[in-house]
């Protein structure tokens, strides 16, 4: 049993043409045009030795999950609320499905799932730009996903000295069966292509 946890360049040049223009006190007049480039001043970007980024998590939708984890005091306690949840999530869905992503390079059909006490397998079947993944199945997670992102939002960035400070809003709903079907596609996106295999164990 192999577990796959899947868990961011002006340079302005002025030219000035200065006319000179000198008269001779008689029939004809002498025009001397000289024409001189100023220096330009070019600014150099700042360089940026490091970036931070600063998150705000927002909670949209039903938060039930949550609300059941914060009464969890482990890390297993959690495992085991979240596969009985993803059991639940996944219990109506008819299988095979498939899925892909938002550009419609990577497609993953899922054939069917289990779900231990503390974590979900999943055995897929995925393509990158047409061409088959391989994969290895079951691709088992932990624990299993809950939240998928909603919107991601920079609100503000500033640059101190060598650093770049971003501020960002995610907003996130609970869905375990999105958020399962998430890891599963950035895990065939990763994955080198080849002949998909199955584990002997499950």
């Amino acid at each position: 049993m192999k577990q796959k946890t899947i868990l961011i360049l002006i340079l302005l040049a002025a030219l000035v043409v200065s006319g000179v223009i000198a008269a001779d006190i008689g029939t004809k007049a002498t025009v001397t045009v000289s024409a001189t480039k100023a220096t330009p001043t070019v600014t150099a970007a700042p360089t940026i030795a490091e970036t931070v980024e600063n998150l705000t998590i927002v909670k949209t939708g039903n938060t039930t999950i949550s609300a059941g984890l914060s009464m969890k005091s482990t890390p297993v306690e959690k495992a085991i609320l979240l596969s009985s949840i993803t059991k639940s999530a996944l219990a109506p869905v008819k299988f095979p499905y498939s899925i892909e992503d938002s550009n419609c390079t990577v497609v993953v059909e899922i054939t069917k799932y289990r779900c231990t006490s503390e974590m979900c397998g999943y055995w897929v079947t995925a393509t990158r730009g047409g061409k088959e993944v391989a994969t290895n199945s079951p691709i088992w997670i932990y624990p299993p996903p809950y939240q998928v992102v909603v919107s991601e939002v920079e609100t503000s960035s500033k640059i101190v000295d060598t650093t770049k400070t971003v501020e960002k809003t995610i907003t996130v709903k609970e869905d375990p069966k999105q958020a399962a079907e998430s890891v599963l596609l950035m895990y065939a996106g990763m994955q080198p292509l080849g002949k998909a295999v199955v584990g002997t164990k499950e």
